[in-house]
């Protein structure tokens, strides 16, 4: 079973091949966030900016590696490790942070073409939660 934590539903491919999903949401004072310390194999984070949507289906939730898609790089997913956030305090790599949100860029390290992506700001993020 998963869990979507957003304000409204879209189905994407990688969700559906884990299974059904229930919608609730999860408000929070400065828009979504995602712990990424609370994170399980199979979750999917779906990253709205305001142009595109990506979604990032965890494979190893220890080293954040995982399949992405959406946004410049289309609907066939692609290796990646999300690697740090951008905010107005500067980059954190991913050991020094634990929150994604709001406002924040988002650095992946496309494995393919060892190429690096960074998302515009975050509008919007949900989550997908895999249980079982």
């Amino acid at each position: 079973m998963n869990i979507v934590l957003e304000a409204r539903t879209n189905d994407y491919s990688m969700s559906e091949a884990i299974g059904s999903s229930q919608t609730l949401t999860q408000p929070h004072a400065h828009g979504y966030e995602v712990n990424i310390d609370s994170l399980d194999r199979h979750d999917e984070i779906r990253i709205y900016t305001g142009r595109s949507e990506y979604r990032f289906l965890l494979t190893d939730p220890v080293s954040l590696l995982g399949l992405l898609a959406g946004g410049q790089l289309g609907e066939e997913p692609v290796e990646a490790q999300l690697l740090a956030v951008r905010d107005d305090d500067g980059f954190h790599l991913k050991d020094d942070f634990s929150i994604i949100g709001r406002g924040m860029r988002i650095i992946f390290h496309i494995l393919a073409d060892e190429r690096t992506l960074a998302t515009s700001p975050v509008t919007r993020l949900a989550l997908v939660k895999h249980e079982g």
